[in-house]
C-alpha cells in the first residue's frame, strides 16, 4: 500500500472518534434547545374549584392526609372552562369510586414571592435575549458568578425532619416548596352531591382556600404497587408459580423513623376544653359543614392532628414549656405538651372561636402578631 493511500484513508479508530464527537455535539445541541425551550415556556392553568378545609392554617395541618383520616373538606366544581349551567356534569360517575387523587396548587407557601420573582426574571431575560443577545450574555455571565441564594433559586436539597439535619434531594421528599408548587393527595370520597357539583372528602391535607387543578379517580389496578395489581392483572408483590417476577416496591428506611425530636404518646382534654369544643362546634355548625356525626368526631379529628406532633423541630427543642396554639376550622385550641420520663402527653385545655378573637383586636395588634386571616 502506498504512502499516499495511507494518508487518504482514515483509520477505523479515527472514524469512530469523529462519530462520537458528532453524537456528543448533537446531544449538546438538543440539551441547549431543551434549556432554551424550558426558560421561555410559560404554562397557565385555571383552578377547577377552591377546597374548603377543616384546616384553616398550615400550622398543625397533617403532613399527609392518610395520617389523619377523619380530617375533611369540601370541593365544589367552579371551572371557567365549563359552561356555567352544566359544571356538575363533570362529576357524573365519580360516585362509583371510593377514592380520588387531588392535584392542587400550594398557594400559601412562604416562598411564593420568591418563585414569582424567578419567573419574572426569566421572562425578562428571555425578552432581553431576543432584543440584545450580547447584553444578555454579559448578564448571564455575571449571574453565574453569584451564589444560588443571591439568584433566588430553589435549593435542590432539603433536610427532612426525620433525618436530623441530613440532606436529600428535593424530588425524594414531599416538601411543598418545589420549583412548581403542585401537590398531590389521595382522598376518600365521603359524599357526592351531583346537583351542587360538590364533593365531601376525608383524609385530606389541604388547607382552606387551596386551588384545586384536577381530580382523578384512584384505580387500584393502575395506582397500587403494593396491595393491588398491575396493568397485566399480576399481583404487586411476590412471585407467581416462582417463575414470574412481580412489581417491586421499595422506599428508604428513614420514612418509617419516628421524629428525631419529640413524639407524642397520648392526647388528653380537660373537662373545660371538652365543654368548650362541644359548644363552639355547635355554634359554628362544624358537624354539618364537614359531614361529622357529632362534636365527638370533631374532638377525634383534633386528637388525630395532635398525636402526630405537628410542632416544628425548633418548637420541640426551644419552646417545650410554652403553650402551643393551633386551629381546627374556626376553633382556636390551646395546648400544653409535656414529657415525663419516656412519655409525652399533649393536653388541650382551652377552645375558643378564632374569628371572635380576631374581631376583638385592633389593626395594630393584628400587625404585631402577624394576623392576616
Amino acid at each position: 500500500m502506498s504512502e499516499s493511500n495511507n494518508h487518504s484513508e482514515p483509520s477505523s479508530s479515527s472514524s469512530s472518534d469523529n462519530s462520537n464527537a458528532n453524537n456528543n455535539n448533537q446531544k449538546q445541541q438538543t440539551s441547549d434547545q431543551d434549556w432554551d425551550t424550558i426558560r421561555s415556556m410559560t404554562i397557565e392553568m385555571k383552578p377547577i374549584g377552591i377546597f374548603h378545609s377543616c384546616y384553616k392554617f398550615k400550622n398543625a395541618t397533617p403532613r399527609q392526609g392518610a395520617l389523619a383520616p377523619i380530617g375533611r373538606g369540601r370541593l365544589k366544581i367552579q371551572s371557567p372552562l365549563f359552561a356555567m349551567n352544566n359544571q356538575h356534569h363533570s362529576l357524573m360517575g365519580i360516585e362509583q369510586f371510593s377514592h380520588v387523587w387531588l392535584v392542587y396548587y400550594f398557594h400559601d407557601n412562604n416562598n411564593m414571592e420568591k418563585l414569582n420573582t424567578i419567573h419574572q426574571n426569566n421572562t425578562t431575560n428571555n425578552t432581553t435575549n431576543d432584543s440584545n443577545s450580547d447584553n444578555n450574555n454579559n448578564n448571564s455571565q455575571n449571574n453565574n458568578n453569584n451564589s444560588e441564594e443571591e439568584q433566588g433559586l430553589i435549593r435542590p436539597q432539603v433536610k427532612p425532619p426525620r433525618l436530623n439535619g441530613k440532606k436529600v434531594g428535593l424530588f425524594s421528599v414531599r416538601s411543598p416548596h418545589r420549583p412548581n408548587p403542585i401537590g398531590l393527595t389521595l382522598a376518600t370520597i365521603e359524599q357526592v352531591d351531583l346537583k351542587k357539583g360538590e364533593l365531601l372528602l376525608s383524609g385530606v391535607d389541604l388547607i382552606d382556600g387551596t386551588p384545586v387543578l384536577d381530580i382523578k379517580p384512584y384505580i387500584s389496578r393502575y395506582d397500587s404497587v403494593f396491595g393491588g395489581v398491575d396493568i397485566y392483572g399480576r399481583k404487586a408483590t411476590g412471585y407467581e408459580n416462582n417463575d414470574e417476577k412481580k412489581v417491586e416496591y421499595k422506599e428508604p428506611e428513614w420514612i418509617d423513623l419516628d421524629p428525631v425530636v419529640g413524639h407524642i404518646n397520648s392526647v388528653e382534654f380537660t373537662e373545660e376544653a371538652i365543654t368548650q369544643i362541644k359548644e363552639c362546634s355547635i355554634e359554628l355548625d362544624i358537624e354539618k359543614q364537614f359531614g361529622y356525626k357529632n362534636w365527638i368526631d370533631v374532638r377525634e379529628a383534633i386528637e388525630q392532628m395532635l398525636i402526630l406532633d405537628p410542632r416544628s423541630i425548633y418548637r420541640r427543642k426551644k419552646c417545650e414549656d410554652k403553650v402551643y396554639w393551633f386551629h381546627f376550622d374556626d376553633l382556636n385550641l390551646s395546648t400544653t405538651i409535656k414529657t415525663e420520663g419516656d412519655k409525652t402527653v399533649a393536653t388541650v385545655f382551652k377552645c375558643e372561636i378564632w374569628s371572635k378573637i380576631v374581631a376583638s383586636l385592633t389593626e395594630e395588634e393584628k400587625r404585631i402578631h402577624h394576623i392576616t386571616k
